[in-house]
C-alpha cells in the first residue's frame, strides 16, 4: 500500500513538472516570436534611418539629384574621370600659356628649362610645393 501511495505522489509530481515544462515551452515559443518581430522592426528602422541620413547628405552634396541613381562603382568611376579631365585641362592650359609666352616674346631668347606645371615660384625660385599644398 505504501508503494502505491508513493507511486501516486511521484506521478502527481511528474504531472505537475510536465505541466510546468509545457507552460515554459509555450512561453519560450511566444518570446522567440516576439524577438523575431523586434528584430524585423529594428532592421526596418535601421534601413529607414540610414536611408534618411543618406538622403539628407545627398541633398546637401547633390541638390539637383544628378547622381542619385548612381551605383557606388559608377560614382567612383565618374570621380576618377572628372579628376583625369581636370588634370588634362590643367596640362592643356599650362601648354597654352607657354605657347602664348613664346609668341608674345618671339624676339626674345626665353629659357624654358626648369619650368614644370607641378612646381611653384617661392622667393624668386621655381620649387616643388610642400606636400600639404599639393
Amino acid at each position: 500500500m505504501e508503494v502505491q501511495e508513493s507511486l501516486k505522489t511521484v506521478q502527481a509530481k511528474l504531472d505537475e513538472v510536465t505541466r510546468e515544462r509545457d507552460v515554459s515551452l509555450a512561453k519560450i515559443e511566444e518570446l522567440e516570436g516576439q524577438i523575431q518581430e523586434l528584430k524585423l522592426k529594428v532592421d526596418e528602422r535601421a534601413k529607414q534611418v540610414i536611408s534618411e541620413a543618406i538622403d539628407e547628405e545627398e541633398k546637401t552634396v547633390d541638390p539637383a539629384g544628378v547622381y542619385a541613381d548612381f551605383s557606388r562603382a559608377r560614382l567612383v568611376q565618374t570621380i576618377m574621370d572628372l579628376n583625369d579631365s581636370m588634370i588634362d585641362a590643367a596640362s592643356s592650359q599650362f601648354a597654352n600659356a607657354v605657347e602664348q609666352l613664346k609668341l608674345v616674346n618671339a624676339d626674345k631668347d626665353l629659357i624654358f628649362e626648369g619650368i614644370d606645371e607641378d612646381k611653384v615660384v617661392r622667393d624668386g625660385a621655381i620649387v616643388t610645393p610642400p606636400e600639404d599644398e599639393m
